[in-house]
């Protein structure tokens, strides 16, 4: 039930747009520690303006040269951290996004490694209880009810799978902005 869930949401290419829009805006949302950075080093250029400004009207100590040499090795070093953070925080165009996103439509889901390499790009855990499970997916939202008629119907359905009628509730769902319907999102 859940590989069908995936499935269903990434064969809709809609969804797809719809997907790669919300995670593009979201990762720009969280990316905040290049701002940071960004931040404290245009400070550190403000400060070393004012410097230079001083310089150029004439004064100039051991003190000036001092803080002009701290300043440019603040400077160099906000630089060096700059270039890690986007390094280890890229921002993905919305074209990789969909790219990333349609190539798991090319998964061998015949495969116990492609369903692997699916649930884990798309689940982030599953919680077991008695009568139900809940299913949270690898992003933040509400949560959607599948009915136990859905998990019988379903192609992939072990025969192994309870007997008893439990509730399932598969985490997160949106309404795409262009039509009034409810997806499952990641």
């Amino acid at each position: 039930m859940v590989i069908e869930e995936i499935l269903s949401l990434i064969s809709d290419d809609e969804v797809i747009e719809e997907l790669s829009d919300r995670i593009y805006e979201m990762q720009t949302e969280e990316n905040t520690a290049v701002a940071v950075v960004r931040n404290q080093l245009s400070e550190v250029e403000k400060k070393l303006n004012n410097l230079a400004e001083a310089i150029a009207q004439g004064v100039f100590s051991s003190t000036t040269k001092k803080l002009l040499d701290d300043l440019e090795e603040q400077k160099s070093n906000l630089e060096v951290e700059l270039f890690q953070t986007q390094i280890n925080h890229p921002v993905l165009t919305k074209e990789q996004i969909q790219f990333a996103l349609y190539s798991y439509r090319k998964l061998d889901l015949s495969s116990q490694e492609g369903k692997q390499q699916l649930i884990d790009g798309f689940v982030n855990s599953i919680f077991l209880y008695d009568d139900r499970f809940l299913i949270t997916f690898n992003y933040k939202g509400q949560s959607k009810t599948v009915t136990f008629e859905q998990v019988n119907s379903s192609s992939l359905t072990s025969k192994g799978s309870p007997k008893i009628a439990p509730h399932f509730c598969v985490g997160l769902f949106f309404a795409t902005r262009r039509k009034k319907r409810l997806f499952c999102l990641l």
